[in-house]
């Protein structure tokens, strides 16, 4: 079973989401900068968890990160 995980961290700024995405990029993590927000694909929530405790100094500790598990349909990840 697939449980793979995505986590979207808002940033301040496109420019700060575009700066974020290549450093996790450079960290050989699959990265992608959309508009004010990064999303990252994990293998596990827990993953994603670390990866966003890691980053709290980045995006600030009172910002709100949301991990998504996606179902069988990616449709269903984009609606």
């Amino acid at each position: 079973m697939d449980t793979r995980t995505f986590v979207r961290i808002p940033c301040r700024s496109r420019a700060d989401a575009k700066e974020l995405a290549l450093r996790l990029q450079a960290d050989d993590r699959n990265a992608v900068c959309r508009w004010q927000a990064v999303v990252v694909s994990t293998e596990t929530r827990v993953e994603a968890e670390q990866l966003a405790l890691s980053l709290e100094s980045w995006v600030g500790s009172g910002s709100p990160h949301i991990w998504e598990t996606p179902s069988r349909n990616p449709v269903a990840i984009l609606a």
